[in-house]
């Protein structure tokens, strides 16, 4: 037993399984310790609403454009230069396809930058006019950060292909544990909005320079390894070979960006502290995901190679059996979870001082994310058995699909309240993961065996 024990803990994927979840554990740890910090140093009202809906806005650079568009475009690149033995070239081609990355998505930052009023009423329209004056110096920082987590995600993406996994979770722990240090110092002193939102901006940005400097160390030490092998390629042959990996993916963001864009917009206009209480409880309901994120994020290389080795009608089987498995505990674990959930609210409502009506909508909210736990772990797993598979249409057409029909009842539904909202947003999901998990499953089973 002992030895069996001592084999399964040497394997290479728990390993590394392990490691990561402990860093993705402990990085959302200090996220809700900040959200307390937070909620209970200025209170949940209109600045942290603001600051909130910035931080979502800022953190779709490194959660959708990152995970959804630089992860999925450019390993799979990677991958085929390290087949011909160009390494450099492989790097030489993610900086171009980053810039040009960047080159697309130049007009929100152009107007986040520029026009920081009107870029926030279009986020959030149900924000005063004082609010939004009060925030321009902070919409200019979202934006910043939005642009350098767009490169600090091509970064994840090269640190990844080279086995580096630790680089982000320890990133994002620095933006947290900085943000968290200057309101823990400073906040109390901080009693007018407007000093508020200065010291949450000067946080922010030294949060995000933080990150760039950590990323930056890591990728110098990939660069200065990989230096030496093959020739820099030719400029207009690397452009037009980005541009080609790009263009599918961008469909995929701006479904993912309209999704979270349109939830957004209708808890701003709920009253003041519901951006706020709402992202309070999804952030927990993440940290329930996390293993199924951790280990999945392992085993992607792997899926692509079992896809090359393995019979299609197998992999099918494999999908199914690691389906279940992923629904059954996803679901056990919800169930305990829902249970004890008030107890973690009102611990947590004690630590933020949040009102007793506040409380209980943090606990509704929470729990009706809870009960979609399954399908969002099924949907992660889908997610990357389609890339791995290299079925990148039918994650096009799933997430444009759902993207849609989120965003043409949110309007109508999630006007009714905080707790509609997440049932528009996680039953749309769960009933496209159904259809999504199925499409996966027969499309290999029909596949003809290989000989």
């Amino acid at each position: 037993m002992r030895d069996r024990l001592r084999k399964l803990t040497s394997h290479r994927v728990v390993r590394k399984g392990a490691s990561l979840a402990l860093l993705l554990y402990l990085s959302p740890i200090v996220g809700m310790i900040l959200e307390i910090t937070l909620i209970r140093v200025f209170s949940a009202g209109a600045v942290l609403d603001s600051f909130r809906a910035l931080m979502t806005f800022m953190l779709m650079g490194q959660g959708v454009v990152t995970s959804q568009l630089l992860k999925y475009a450019l390993i799979p690149k990677l991958a085929q230069f390290r087949a011909r033995n160009q390494d450099r070239e492989g790097l030489v081609f993610a900086f171009y396809f980053t810039m040009q990355v960047l080159l697309i998505l130049s007009p929100i930052l152009f107007i986040g930058l520029v026009l920081p009023d009107q870029m926030l009423q279009f986020l959030a329209p149900g924000f005063d006019a004082g609010i939004r004056s009060q925030s321009a110096h902070m919409v200019q920082v979202a934006t910043c950060g939005f642009g350098l987590l767009i490169v600090m995600g091509a970064m994840t993406a090269i640190l990844n292909f080279h086995g580096v996994f630790w680089g982000q979770p320890v990133a994002t722990l620095i933006l947290n544990s900085t943000i968290l240090i200057a309101v823990l110092c400073f906040g109390y002193r901080a009693s007018e909005p407007s000093t508020q939102f200065q010291l949450l901006e000067l946080a922010t940005s030294t949060g995000l320079l933080c990150m760039l400097l950590l990323m930056s160390w890591q990728c110098m030490k990939v660069w200065l390894r990989t230096y030496p092998q093959g020739e820099a390629p030719p400029l207009k042959h690397t452009l037009y070979t980005s541009l080609l990996a790009l263009m599918p993916q961008l469909i995929l963001v701006a479904a993912e960006l309209g999704k979270h864009l349109s939830v957004n917009r209708v808890l701003s206009e709920l009253g003041e502290g519901t951006i706020v209480l709402y992202m309070l409880a999804f952030k927990l309901f993440m940290v329930g995901l996390l293993p199924v994120i951790a280990v999945v994020t392992i085993i992607f290389p792997d899926f692509s190679r079992l896809k090359t080795s393995t019979d299609d009608q197998q992999l099918a089987a494999k999908i199914s059996n690691g389906s279940l498995r992923i629904f059954l505990l996803s679901a056990a674990a919800s169930v305990v979870i829902w249970l004890l959930a008030p107890i973690i609210i009102d611990i947590i409502s004690f630590f933020a001082n949040i009102e007793l009506t506040a409380r209980d909508l943090v606990v509704e909210v929470y729990r009706a994310f809870l009960l979609f736990t399954p399908f969002s772990s099924l949907c992660i797993f889908y997610m990357e058995s389609y890339y791995a598979f290299g079925r990148k249409k039918i994650v096009l057409t799933y997430s444009v699909i759902n993207t849609a029909i989120i965003a043409f009842l949110m309007p109508v539904f999630g006007s009714l309240g905080a707790l509609n909202v997440v049932y528009v947003y996680t039953w749309v999901q769960g009933v496209c993961t159904v259809i999504f998990g199925l499409a996966l499953y027969y499309s290999l089973k029909r596949a003809p065996a290989r000989v």
